[in-house]
């Protein structure tokens, strides 16, 4: 058998999770659903550092603020009209999307440091927060989706 003609397309790498025999309207509404989860995740992560009495969000804020939500938004009912408004922004920017453009982030990023620590609110996103962390290792994603989402949470670099 010749082997240029062998189909080796079974053999993929695993770090695209969105097949390509997947079309573009339903990418767009997984990318929409993806962003809306982060954007969830880090107003969660930002309520814990101000509770916290902290105001740097670190990556194990972030974690922690994606660990959080796998549980919420998994459950939550997806308000078609915030999907649908993600939609367009992300269908907006690919549409506009230049090699040459590139987003200074310079004004969110600091060199600053401050001692992290949890917080001791009361209040039920923190109550949540701490109790999701102290389970996160015990817990078994059911799903698919559970699965993808808690090894790249875990890979978080958070030192």
């Amino acid at each position: 058998m010749d082997p240029s003609k062998i189909d080796f397309s079974f053999m993929k790498s695993g770090n695209n999770i969105i097949d390509n025999d997947v079309g573009n309207a339903e990418k767009i509404r997984i990318t929409a659903i993806l962003t809306t989860y982060m954007q969830e995740a880090v107003k969660s992560a930002a309520i814990y550092v101000e509770h916290s009495e902290r105001k740097i969000i670190t990556p194990k804020d972030i974690q922690l603020g994606l660990k959080m939500e796998i549980f919420l938004f998994m459950k939550k009912e997806l308000k078609k009209e915030i999907i649908e408004n993600e939609k367009e922004i992300i269908k907006d920017f690919y549409s506009n999307l230049t090699e040459e453009e590139e987003e200074d982030d310079s004004e969110y990023i600091t060199n600053e440091t401050e001692d992290y620590k949890i917080s001791n609110c009361k209040c039920g996103k923190c109550v949540q927060m701490n109790l999701t962390n102290k389970l996160w290792n015990s817990w078994k994603p059911e799903t698919n989706l559970e699965h993808i989402l808690k090894k790249n949470i875990d890979l978080i670099k958070i030192e």
